[in-house]
């Protein structure tokens, strides 16, 4: 499975990464891939340029059996033995992945269409909406884990240090929304992915609270994305910080 085919197609079709030029001359080869000179504004590049794949030591190979082990779940200490690589560069790179992903979090957009602020010109609520639900479970003494679903049957989740969640909780601007402990919800859907939440969570010992968020927002995308989707987003998504830098 070359997991990189279509994003060096896509994302360059053998254009200037920098100016967009077509105008181009072969200028050698760069770890055996063809390298490029751009005639318009002179920037030497390979079709690896500015992508998952730039800046690194890591073939190919590698980053497919990395990507694929982190959806999958697995230990560092199993990926370790499998690539070679220490458990410190793979812990980087899969806070890389889960910072990316996180970036693309739809839970506080959802959040704030139950949001109302007379003074605030700008917002986005709805008087006459119908509620919206978050459902909790106070995931240890100080965090809590919710989830709140923005389609039918499909929910998003986040994680909150408790504090903010009771601050949330009586915010008077979110009169929309109505929060009901797990404990005692009769939405069994809703139940069912908050335990399930809770089992991936169990799998990642001695989550950072301040990281607890990003690994609920990545399981929300092992849901609601089939593997090739999730491994497509996360090499685009790498890809553009890389053409940030």
């Amino acid at each position: 499975m070359d997991i990189f085919k279509n994003e060096l197609t896509i994302l360059w079709e053998v254009v200037c990464p920098r100016c967009g030029s077509e105008i181009l001359n072969k200028n050698g080869k760069y770890r055996g891939r063809q390298r490029f000179i751009c005639l318009d504004c002179g920037l030497s590049f390979t079709t690896y340029s500015r992508s998952i794949l730039d800046s690194t030591k890591l073939t190919p190979k590698h980053w497919e059996i990395i990507i694929e082990s982190i959806i999958n779940n697995e230990k560092l200490e199993s990926i370790s033995k499998k690539t070679s690589i220490s458990v410190i560069s793979l812990s980087k790179i899969r806070r890389k992945i889960l910072d990316e992903l996180y970036s693309l979090s739809r839970y506080n957009f959802v959040l704030n269409k139950y949001y109302y602020n007379p003074f605030d010109t700008s917002t986005i609520f709805i008087p006459n909406k119908d509620k919206g639900t978050i459902y909790y479970h106070e995931y240890n003494k100080s965090m809590v884990i919710a989830c709140i679903e923005y389609h039918k049957d499909l929910f998003i989740s986040n994680a909150y240090l408790k504090k903010d969640f009771n601050i949330l909780m009586s915010d008077i601007n979110y009169s929309k929304l109505q929060f009901i402990s797990a404990s005692e919800s009769t939405n069994f859907i809703a139940i069912s992915y908050l335990e399930n939440l809770l089992y991936f969570l169990k799998q990642y010992r001695g989550i950072k609270k301040e990281l607890l968020s990003k690994y609920c927002n990545f399981y929300d995308f092992q849901k609601n994305l089939c593997k090739e989707e999730l491994i497509n987003l996360i090499i685009n998504q790498i890809g553009r910080y890389k053409k940030k830098k």
